[in-house]
């Protein structure tokens, strides 16, 4: 017998009533571990979020055009967020989750999926309101490869301002080299694959 404090919280948050109905079931082998809660709304979700320990929240990236994941996501560090796709949705609305399932997976890869995530830390995202207008510029100017002297020459700026918002730049974003830069940026929406080919 599991303990009650051992059960861990599933907020479902979809406005389909059939997609969650049907979530719920496909969940029914982890019942011995989890609780699932079903919400339909965006304050729904909120709420639940606020006032309940939630381990894992499964969202429609689509549930409310209001909706900013990476708020969320800053503001309930310990629960992880899973998109739940059941149209065609834009890449943009699903880069923010942790991973992504599917109306159309297979009960054993969605089951297998949350019980990889429940066995991890949630992953933090950089959040990108924390940049300033400025740095989103240089960030995108250092990831197309400039180096920072092109950089302070193209943005009429010291050198020495370039480094210095290059540093708080990954400090704030928690990456250690162009490259991881370039992920967190590719993440954060701050330049998206065509701009890298470009």
């Amino acid at each position: 017998m599991i303990a009650t404090e051992d059960i861990l919280l599933i907020v479902v948050a979809e406005a389909s009533s059939i997609v969650r109905h049907g979530l719920v079931s496909v969940l029914e082998p982890l019942q011995t571990q989890i609780m699932v809660r079903e919400v339909s709304t965006l304050p729904a979700l909120e709420a639940a979020l606020q006032h309940s320990q939630v381990s894992v929240a499964i969202v429609n990236p689509m549930l409310d055009t209001s909706m900013d994941i990476n708020r969320l996501r800053q503001n309930h560090t310990n629960t992880h967020f899973v998109a739940l796709i059941s149209a065609v949705v834009s890449n943009r609305l699903t880069q923010a989750f942790e991973d992504c399932i599917g109306i159309n997976d297979s009960p054993d890869d969605i089951c297998c999926k949350l019980q990889h995530l429940l066995k991890s830390k949630p992953r933090r995202t950089p959040y990108v309101n924390n940049l300033s207008q400025r740095e989103k510029e240089i960030a995108a100017h250092a990831i197309s490869g400039m180096s920072n002297k092109e950089i302070a020459r193209h943005l009429r700026l010291s050198v020495h301002t370039i480094i210095t918002h290059r540093r708080n730049i990954y400090h704030k974003l928690k990456v250690h080299n162009t490259t991881e830069l370039a992920v967190a940026a590719l993440r954060c929406g701050i330049v998206s694959l065509t701009d890298l080919k470009g």
